[in-house]
């Protein structure tokens, strides 16, 4: 983020990536764009400057999501004496 790409911004632009930055957005512009430019400088990105969107989490499996509880409905096949004594 620099100063002139900042400034381009229109005010409701601006806050949103005050906001987005941890800024407080209800200052005047200026001092906004100071404030992010500051940060910008201390903190490097951990995306690409060119990607808005944030970067998200894969989606879990429905298993994951939902254990089955209760006992195992699994079918097993046991041996059975048949002999008659």
């Amino acid at each position: 983020m620099d100063e002139t790409t900042l400034g381009k911004l229109s005010r409701a632009q601006l806050q949103k990536v005050a906001k987005d930055h941890g800024v407080k957005a209800n200052m005047k512009s200026v001092v906004i764009i100071q404030q992010l430019v500051k940060l910008s400088k201390a903190v490097p990105p951990l995306q690409d400057e060119e990607s808005e969107e944030p970067q998200r989490k894969k989606a879990k499996t429905t298993e994951e999501r939902h254990p089955a509880a209760g006992p195992s409905t699994r079918t097993v096949d046991l041996p059975v004496d048949t002999s008659c004594e």
